[in-house]
């Protein structure tokens, strides 16, 4: 008895062993699999809906660029003693650069046919931007920069948010555009109809502001106001002569309005004769109303008073 006892435990003792053993095995095995799962198979496309995938991939697509897109303005005084050659410096050396003029403006008289109006113009320029540089370089060369500001902004981020909207929108369309298709109810078919009909303009509208995004990352704007001068000014002048260069100026502006005014004020003569004969042919026939009227009424007045009186005696 006692030795088939011990032959029962045995076999007991082994077979919880067995099952031990399998059941690890099993768990290896499990494991095994799952680390082996790719992530299609993990994850369906069912899992997410298309929309946020198709955005997801447009967003890393974009990001992954390398590209930094940078949009340069550079604004500049400039003076020159040959106005005519500096403003054909600036629109020629635009051009052979691959640039083009915005905007142009140019007024005055030219100082050496003794004009006592300075000629000046205003351009705004559009550069390709990796050839700013060498244009800024030409301009030198030609006539003094008095004042130089430059300025760099950023715009990838802007550029990459509004790549991955578009994207996003045209996903939308494309559902949009399947769900027409399916779709047999007039009034499902108005509503989508009106979906589709923002969306697109919602499109074009992101299309139109990133060509121009675009265009001002590749084409830098320069802007160029330059002024005709006698001589080009000194680099280093000192306080005083400063002072003595402004109080000579501003006596010299003071002679020149003082001139401009005398000018205006002879070729006005015959016009302010003939409003003033306008003028006394208006006012003396009014005057003389005005004091035939009052003197009318200090008449009746006084017949008024004396009518009172008699009534009381």
């Amino acid at each position: 008895m006692y030795r088939t006892c011990k032959i029962s435990f045995a076999f007991f003792i082994m077979s919880l062993i067995l099952c031990l053993f399998l059941a690890s095995c099993s768990k290896g095995a499990s494991l095994e699999e799952k680390d082996n799962v790719t992530p299609s198979e993990g994850f369906g496309d069912s899992s997410y809906p298309d929309d946020v995938s198709q955005k997801n991939e447009a967003s890393s697509g974009v990001a992954g660029q390398d590209t930094q897109l940078l949009v340069k303005y550079l604004i500049l005084q400039a003076e020159t003693v040959d106005f005519s050659q500096s403003t054909a410096c600036i629109e020629t050396n635009a051009i052979s650069l691959g640039g083009y003029i915005g905007s142009s403006r140019i007024s005055g008289g030219d100082l050496q046919s003794g004009s006592k109006t300075v000629r000046r113009a205003q351009y705004t320029v559009r550069i390709p931007s990796e050839k700013a540089d060498a244009y800024l370089a030409l301009l030198k060369e030609q006539m003094n920069i008095v004042s130089e500001t430059s300025t760099v902004t950023d715009v990838t981020a802007s550029h990459t948010d509004m790549q991955a909207r578009l994207h996003s929108l045209t996903a939308q369309e494309e559902r949009v555009l399947a769900m027409l298709e399916d779709a047999k109810d007039l009034d499902t078919l108005l509503l989508l109809d009106d979906k589709l009909t923002s969306i697109r303009s919602e499109i074009e509208r992101l299309q139109t502001e990133l060509k121009q995004l675009e265009n001002r990352v590749s084409y830098a704007t320069v802007e160029i106001s330059l002024q005709e001068v006698i001589a080009y000014t000194p680099d280093n002048v000192s306080f005083s002569d400063k002072l003595k260069n402004a109080f000579i100026g501003s006596w010299t502006d003071f002679g020149e309005n003082c001139m401009s005014f005398f000018v205006w004020f002879v070729s006005a003569i015959p016009t302010l004769l003939i409003l003033a004969g306008i003028a006394v042919a208006v006012v003396i026939p009014i005057r003389h109303s005005v004091r035939k009227k009052k003197k009318r009424e200090e008449e009746l007045r006084e017949a008024y008073l004396r009518a009172q009186q008699n009534g009381g005696k």
